[in-house]
């Protein structure tokens, strides 16, 4: 999770259609292909039933949702030593028993992989990928949906070297699809027909320009923005392909698909579309929701929920509903939250606002949570989204939650069919 400019999305439709039929074939002749160490690749040797439910029916069951961020997802130490190069305690399968006890129902789980690659291959370090599975397998045992992404893993400048991500220009297409196709094949292969419909797969985690002046500023009429998004949806589109093409329960598996940066505005532009698929109504959109800005993630920013932001809030979301919900195409936020300002009362105004839009409008929703609820040596406001206590297992905060479960139990009218 990273801060980021939440424009308002009512604008004009200016769309750029060369760009965005551009078919990325000019950055190379050659085609990335499959070339991990399939002798080192972790296989998954389970085999459960897959039952037959669109997104749609999966998303309405997801409830609340909660974040294991700071740990898998982190690119400092080497090896399994990763995961706690945040200062987190090392992921336990009584975390699980506890959120699934507290009313928690999904639990994404984001991971990067650049960092654990071992070869030229690009073939994943298999002890990486075992730890992975023993988080999934715990999270998947409470009963609980889990989201399986890859995260940071979009490089920070245009052309990364081979193995170390992707990133979404037109310059470095090939050896972007060459790590996407083998990091998702890998992924593919280690989870599938031991799974079934509680895990969703998540493509990519805000892919973005990193480093230029639209990072977190998606401008639906700018050249490059087009182009990345082109791009983006071409990645997407590879992915999807390569999750559908291992067969099995992986050919029927819930997938969820981000516009540019994962935001809600980019969603809504109308230069996003999501990819082709052989698999009817599996797939959903994803998007973070941080907002509104000032209120959420800004430091200092405002630690007041006025009425205008709450109206922000409920417009996003209604836009989002009217927008892809009312025609079938579900939504589901994996991302949100607001940062503690030590303003309690105020974050609980918004966690009952925010989860009274989401759903209102059949929007599934999963709170970020990096494990630090209160501010380190010299931080500012920006990093304090932690809510559940690793050591103890239990929540810092139970009003917030509490906020949210009440906010979702109430009564609302059914989606639109």
């Amino acid at each position: 999770m990273v801060c980021r400019r939440v424009s308002r999305f009512f604008h004009a439709g200016f769309v750029c259609v060369v760009l965005f039929l551009l078919p990325l074939a000019a950055a190379g002749a050659a085609s990335p292909k499959k070339s991990f160490d399939a002798a080192h690749a972790v296989r998954d040797g389970g085999s459960v039933a897959f039952p037959t439910k669109k997104a749609k029916a999966v998303l309405e069951e997801m409830g609340l949702g909660w974040n294991l961020g700071n740990a898998l997802e982190l690119v400092g130490g080497e090896g399994l030593s990763s995961e706690t190069s945040g200062g987190m305690p090392p992921v336990t399968q009584d975390m699980f028993r506890a959120l699934a006890a507290s009313g928690i129902k999904t639990v994404r789980i984001p991971v990067s992989w650049h960092n654990h690659i071992t070869d030229a291959k690009c073939t994943i370090d298999p002890a990486w990928m075992r730890r992975v599975k023993t988080v999934v397998d715990w999270a998947i045992a409470e009963g609980m949906f889990v989201i399986l992404n890859m995260h940071h893993d979009n490089a920070s400048t245009s052309l990364p070297k081979k193995g170390q991500g992707y990133y979404p220009d037109v310059n470095s297409k090939l050896i972007s699809e060459d790590f996407l196709i083998n990091v998702w094949a890998q992924i593919a292969l280690a989870f599938n027909n031991g799974y079934d419909h509680h895990l969703i797969f998540e493509l990519l985690n805000e892919p973005r320009l990193i480093g230029t002046e639209f990072e977190w500023d998606y401008q639906h009429n700018d050249m490059d923005c087009l182009s990345s998004m082109g791009v983006i949806r071409a990645y997407e589109q590879t992915c999807l392909d390569v999750i559908r093409a291992s067969r099995g329960n992986n050919k029927k598996r819930i997938v969820m698909v981000p516009a540019y940066g994962a935001s809600a505005d980019a969603a809504l532009s109308g230069t996003f579309f999501l990819p082709k698929d052989v698999a009817p109504d599996r797939l959903a959109i994803s998007v973070h929701l941080y907002l509104p800005e000032q209120f959420a993630s800004a430091s200092p920013g405002d630690s007041v929920l006025t009425q205008d932001y709450q109206d922000v809030i409920a417009s996003y979301f209604s836009a989002l509903y009217e927008k892809f919900v009312v025609e079938k195409i579900p939504v589901a936020v994996t991302e949100c939250g607001a940062t503690n300002k030590d303003n309690l009362t105020a974050r609980e105004m918004w966690f009952s606002c925010f989860f009274d839009a989401a759903r209102r409008d059949h929007i599934p929703c999963v709170l970020w949570d990096n494990g630090r609820p209160f501010p380190g040596e010299d931080e500012d406001y920006t990093g304090r989204y932690g809510l559940f206590n690793r050591e103890d297992c239990t929540w810092y905060f139970p009003s917030l939650l509490d906020a949210a479960l009440q906010a979702l139990r109430t009564e609302t009218p059914a989606a639109a069919e």
